[in-house]
């Protein structure tokens, strides 16, 4: 993706192995749940967002 003109962003789960198969990309880390199959309160689970550019702060 680093040499691409187009700009992906893949959210994924934020765990070592997908911060070293994407480690030469920019990372943002952000909280999410998944509600689709909980039952009460869904927990906050870590992802990232990795994309070639600079996600910037939100």
């Amino acid at each position: 993706m680093t040499g691409l003109k187009w700009r992906p962003i893949l959210s994924l789960n934020d765990v070592v192995g997908v911060r070293e198969t994407f480690k030469a990309l920019r990372f943002r880390e952000v909280k999410t749940t998944y509600t689709i199959s909980a039952k009460g309160t869904a927990p906050e689970r870590a992802e990232v967002l990795i994309s070639n550019y600079d996600l910037g702060e939100a």
